[in-house]
C-alpha cells in the first residue's frame, strides 16, 4: 500500500466516524429536547397539584 493509498483509507475512515459522531449528537440533542419537555410536564403537574393542596388547607 503506498502513500496516496493509505491516506484516502484514512480519509473514508475518518469520514465514517465523523458520521457516526454527527449522528451520536442528533440522539443527544433529541434526548435533551424530550427530557426538557417531560421535565416542565412534571413542574407543571406539580404546581397545580400544589395549588390544590393549598386551597384544601384554606377549607
Amino acid at each position: 500500500m503506498d502513500n496516496l493509498q493509505l491516506a484516502q483509507l484514512i480519509q473514508s475512515e475518518f469520514r465514517e466516524v465523523k458520521k457516526d459522531l454527527n449522528e451520536i449528537k442528533n440522539r443527544l440533542v433529541a434526548l435533551e429536547k424530550h427530557s426538557t419537555e417531560d421535565e416542565y410536564t412534571l413542574v407543571k403537574a406539580t404546581h397545580k397539584n400544589t395549588r390544590n393542596l393549598e386551597r384544601i388547607s384554606y377549607i
